[in-house]
């Protein structure tokens, strides 16, 4: 395995590692939601995309885990992909603010030809703005898998 390859190994087990250490305080569900976007498949045309995801947070800090997964299909190919994201948003809560984060994905994809399904390891790199809402935050994501 390549020192690219082994990143998002190193991401997944840190994260595991800090909500697993005694002196950790828990990270609670802060909200689950759905996400909707375009992107750009490598040799592909670009196509809409729509995803799942939860946010876990522990109150009072600015650092966010979000599981979620998102898949795709173009020219009847396939991704589907589970990630984990660890973001920290500069302002406090409650408040507009931006927002970095990475993570890691699993990439599962499947198409006509026995060629087309493959699974390998994804990074993720994100930036964005959330918004604060009564009942919900919309954000606005740039993101590069």
């Amino acid at each position: 395995m390549t020192t690219i390859h082994k990143i998002p190994l190193i991401a997944m087990s840190l994260a595991a590692l800090s909500l697993s250490a005694p002196t950790a305080h828990a990270y609670d569900v802060s909200g689950v939601g759905g996400t909707g976007g375009v992107l750009s498949p490598e040799a592909r045309d670009a196509t809409a995309t729509i995803g799942m995801l939860a946010e876990l947070e522990r109150p009072g800090t600015r650092v966010h885990l979000v599981p979620g997964v998102m898949c795709w299909g173009s020219d009847r190919r396939t991704d589907f992909n589970p990630n984990m994201d660890v973001l920290y948003h500069v302002r406090p809560e409650g408040t507009v603010s931006p927002y970095v984060g990475a993570g890691s994905g699993v990439h599962m994809r499947g198409g006509p030809l026995a060629s087309d399904d493959e699974t390998d390891l994804g990074l993720n790199l994100m930036g964005g703005v959330r918004f604060p809402g009564r009942s919900a935050n919309i954000f606005v994501e740039s993101r590069h898998t």
